[in-house]
Parts: structure tokens; C-alpha cells; sequence
């Protein structure tokens, strides 16, 4: 945060107020202290806010403005504000839409630079083709060969571009998740091919053709020169394309790998809904109360609570089928993505989905009816669906 500061009578304090809220947080209001220079009537601040110390998640809100007061100690200080600004963080759903279209984005770029890869390729079999019996470079020659290393040039920024683009791609993942060993070495190894793709011994040789043209060389020489350009090429297509086939099996990874995220919450959610409702319906003593469910006292303190409802209840169990419903939207993409890399049929599937949102549903209804212990077993039967998933 910066800005400038300034009163006839000077400035006495300067303070940054703020006010953090989330879904799964308390309410916060702060303010921090920053310091002025009490004695100058008008003066530059700087200060600067480490948000990583407020442990930001998914979803979470924060609104910021700043106060200052001036030094008229005769009047009474009186102050005056900043504007109001916010800070978001996209929620879980914003998120993996936002990693999605990353990943899709990051892919287009891979496929780019392959495709640019191969028309350079093709482009100095062609200039080898052209040049060959020659003694001489005529103007339309030149050209070609110009042509060539504005090509290559344009290649080298596109794989730049890349790495950039995947390296803010893995920021984000960072940021909102936590990836498993495996897809994090995978994410690793993609890197370190994307950086080894600027290989400095082809441009090396890019370099030295641009020389010769120059020094205006014989045909023959450079003609060498296109040949070791030739081989060089073949390697950098060859590892875009395994780099492409490596992408696409990191993002079916990384995908499965949140889809298994997701049924963990939904079986843990489906869980303790079950619970609450075999309280409800006399399956299950509550917390507080005894083997003949009469409430323990200590002292004169009573641990009675309040019990839930089956409304309430049916509320709950509604969340969760539209979580089930958003789980098989992305098990569905999955599958189209796994069909594509001849993926063994193994992960959970759509239809799977399906069964616990219908099972869910059926649940919903009957403690919308005012009966839970009618829900119970279809919420048992939901539980361990996810649970074979």
C-alpha cells in the first residue's frame, strides 16, 4: 500500500483497518498501526502487507480501507479516509474452473510451439532441397534462409511463453490444493523439459548461420549448416510431443486426483448427516446424555443441546445432492478424458455419482416428510456408495 500524505497542521497517525470474512470463518476486524512522520505537513507512505500471515483460504473476503488523523492538538484531531478496496479468493468451484481453463490454455500452447516445431522442420528440408549443387546464394535464397532463423527466433519466445505460462499454472495448483507426491514430480519432470527445450547449443547454430549470410559464405557451407540444423530439429519435435503426451496425462491425474477429493468430503459430509439424523430419530444417544439418555450435570451446568430438526436436516441432505450432482460433472469429464488417453477404465465413474445423488434425494424426501429413521438407511446406502468409490 502507498500513497501521500497531507495536512497544514501535520499528521499524528495512520492506521490500516480491515475486516476478513469467509464461509468457514469467523468474522475479523483489525487495525495496524503504520507509521507518519508527525512533524512533516506532507509525506509519501509505503507499507507493505504480507496477506499470506492472515491464512487466506478458497472463498475467503477482505475489505480495506485506510485512516489518517492530523495534529491539530488546539481543535481535536480529526481524521479523514481512503476509499474502500477488496481482496477475493475464488471459492473451491471458481477455482477448478479457473485451473481448468489454465491447463486447457497451457495445453493450446504445447500444441503451438509443436506445430511451429514441425513447420520449421519442414522449412529447412526445404532450404536443404534448394540449395543443393548450388555455389552461390541468390536474393530469393537469402531470403529463405532469413525466413528460417525469424522462425526459429519466433519458436524460441513460444517456448519461453510456455514455461512462464506452466509455471504460474503449477503457482495456482499450489496455492488452493494440495497435489500428491506423484502428480508433483510429474508437474517437476514437465518443467524440466520445457527447460531443456531452449537447448543452447541449436540456437547456437542459428546464430552462426545468421553469420554467414552476413559474410555472405558459399552455398556448400551453409548447406552443412542446414543439415546439423536438421537433426537438431527433430529432437526439439520429439520432445514437444512428449511433452504434450505428458501434459495430458498430468491433467487426468491431477484431475482424478481432485475427484477423489471431493467423494472423501461428500462420504465424510454424508457421514455426519447420518449421524445427526440417527439422533433424531432415536437410533443414537446424542453427546451429553447417559445410557438411559437423561442429561449429565456437572455442577450446575447442563451439556443439553439443542436438537436438529428433520427440516434442517433435509436442508443439509439437499447440499449435499448438488454436491453429488457437481461431482458427476466432473467424473463425466474425466471419463472423456481418459477415453482419449486410452485410460484403463478404473476410475469412478459418472453413473456412480448418479446412484448417491438419487440416494440422496430419496433421503431428502423423507425427513422433508418428518422421517429421518425412513432416511436412515438410504443415507447408509449413500455412504457406502462413496465409499466404494
Amino acid at each position: 500500500l502507498g500513497g501521500t500524505l497531507s495536512d497544514d497542521y501535520g499528521l499524528s497517525r495512520l492506521e490500516l483497518h480491515y475486516v476478513l470474512n469467509g464461509k468457514d470463518r469467523p468474522e475479523e476486524r483489525k487495525s495496524i498501526s503504520l507509521p507518519v512522520n508527525p512533524h512533516e505537513p506532507q509525506q509519501n507512505f509505503f507499507y507493505a502487507w504480507k496477506l499470506d500471515s492472515l491464512k487466506l483460504a478458497a472463498g475467503d473476503k477482505l475489505q480495506y480501507y485506510l485512516e489518517v488523523w492530523d495534529n491539530d492538538g488546539v481543535h481535536g484531531h480529526k481524521s479523514t479516509k481512503s476509499a474502500s478496496y477488496q481482496f477475493e479468493l475464488p471459492d473451491a468451484e471458481a477455482f477448478r474452473a479457473e485451473i481448468t481453463r489454465s491447463q486447457s490454455s497451457a495445453e493450446n500452447e504445447i500444441q503451438k510451439s509443436l506445430n511451429k516445431a514441425r513447420s520449421l522442420k519442414d522449412a529447412i528440408d526445404e532450404a536443404e532441397q534448394k540449395l543443393k549443387g548450388k555455389q552461390s546464394l541468390d536474393w530469393q535464397d537469402k531470403k529463405m534462409l532469413e525466413d528460417l532463423i525469424e522462425q526459429r527466433k519466433n519458436l524460441d519466445q513460444a517456448v519461453k511463453d510456455l514455461q512462464e505460462k506452466n509455471r504460474m499454472l503449477e503457482e495456482k495448483k499450489d496455492a488452493f490444493s494440495e497435489q500428491n507426491e506423484r502428480i508433483r514430480e510429474k508437474s517437476e519432470q514437465i518443467q524440466k523439459l520445457m527447460n531443456e527445450l531452449l537447448d543452447p547449443e541449436t540456437k547456437k547454430l542459428f546464430e552462426e548461420l545468421e553469420k554467414m549470410l552476413k559474410e555472405n559464405q558459399d552455398a556448400s557451407q551453409i548447406q552443412k549448416m542446414l543439415e546439423k540444423m536438421d537433426r537438431q530439429e527433430i529432437n526439439i519435435e520429439k520432445e514437444l510431443e512428449r511433452t504434450l503426451e505428458l501434459f495430458k496425462q498430468l491433467q487426468y491425474d491431477y484431475k482424478l486426483d481432485q475427484a477423489l477429493s471431493e467423494i472423501k468430503k461428500q462420504r465424510e459430509k454424508q457421514e455426519a448427516l447420518l449421524e445427526k439424523t440417527e439422533e433424531v430419530a432415536g437410533e443414537k444417544k446424542p453427546d451429553g446424555k447417559d445410557e438411559k439418555g437423561e442429561n449429565q450435570q456437572k455442577g450446575s451446568e447442563t451439556t443439553e443441546k439443542r436438537e436438529t430438526s428433520p427440516e434442517e436436516l433435509a436442508k443439509e441432505q439437499e447440499d449435499l445432492k448438488q454436491q453429488a450432482d457437481e461431482l458427476k460433472q466432473t467424473l463425466d469429464e474425466l471419463q472423456k478424458m481418459g477415453e482419449k488417453l486410452d485410460k484403463p477404465d478404473d476410475a469412478p465413474r459418472a453413473d456412480d455419482a448418479e446412484q448417491v445423488k438419487q440416494m440422496e434425494e430419496q433421503s431428502r424426501q423423507s425427513l422433508q416428510e418428518g422421517k429421518p429413521k425412513k432416511s436412515i438407511p438410504q443415507q447408509q446406502q449413500a455412504v457406502e456408495k462413496t465409499k466404494q468409490m
